[in-house]
């Protein structure tokens, strides 16, 4: 048999990509967070998944870090406030990778 063609299919995933620029800090302090949720979870996170983390956190509640830095006001309440935020962000992470 000569010149027998074997057709062969290639499934190529197209993902929609966009690439930023960021300073040399802000990289660092992205892979600093990227690393803190990797322990927390126990598994890998990529940059998405740190800045959607940090989109979702900052949109849920602003209030609280305008207020954490206002001075002089009951400092303990707000303290435990951001914590308890956090704590609830944290665990809608986790359920967002897990899906």
């Amino acid at each position: 048999m000569k010149g027998l063609l074997i057709p062969i299919i290639i499934a190529i995933t197209v993902i929609d990509m966009t690439t930023i620029a960021v300073d040399d800090d802000v990289r660092d302090e992205l892979l600093r967070i990227s690393a803190e949720l990797q322990l927390k979870l126990g598994h890998r996170v990529n940059y998405n998944d740190v800045i959607r983390y940090l989109i979702e956190s900052r949109l849920k509640r602003p209030e609280l870090l305008e207020r954490a830095v206002v001075r002089g006001q009951d400092s303990e309440t707000h303290q435990r406030e951001l914590h308890e935020e956090r704590r609830r962000d944290e665990a809608k992470l986790e359920r967002l990778l897990r899906s």
